[in-house]
């Protein structure tokens, strides 16, 4: 009798173990740690800019940045509702494009101005600052 609860006991813990794995891999759970990745709330904007920029996708600090060849500045990435981060690949749920940290990219948006924070799903991180980039779209190179 003791061996078969124990035996049950192990079953149900394994089942545990298998459940919570499944669950930590799901695509949907928490972005890379430590890493800034500020998005707009769910249709809080209206009209978006409608401007290009290119440059390398890269992390200075904690803050994911677009940094433009041949300039003394990089841009904060204030990203759409659509985009999704998984380590260090961000992708766009609409479109199936995708870029990873490090590599160069064309985004679609525009500059926007501290104003623009009201349309943030959290607060922005101070560390984090401009200027800013409002990516509403990754444009295959």
């Amino acid at each position: 009798m003791l061996l078969r609860l124990r035996s049950i006991v192990i079953q149900i813990i394994l089942l545990f173990l298998i459940i919570s794995g499944c669950a930590a891999s799901n695509p949907t759970s928490q972005p890379t740690v430590g890493l800034v990745f500020p998005q707009v709330r769910p249709k809080s904007i209206g009209q978006v800019p409608q401007a290009i920029a290119s440059g390398e996708l890269i992390i200075r600090g904690n803050c994911l940045r677009l940094e433009p060849a041949n300039s003394q500045t990089s841009y904060l990435i204030i990203w759409n509702d659509q985009f999704l981060l998984e380590k260090t690949t961000i992708s766009d749920l609409q479109t199936a494009q995708q870029v990873v940290v490090g590599s160069e990219v064309r985004l679609g948006g525009g500059e926007v101005q501290p104003e623009f924070f009201t349309h943030l799903a959290a607060p922005l991180n101070n560390a984090c600052s401009g200027p800013y980039w409002f990516a509403s779209e990754i444009i295959p190179n």
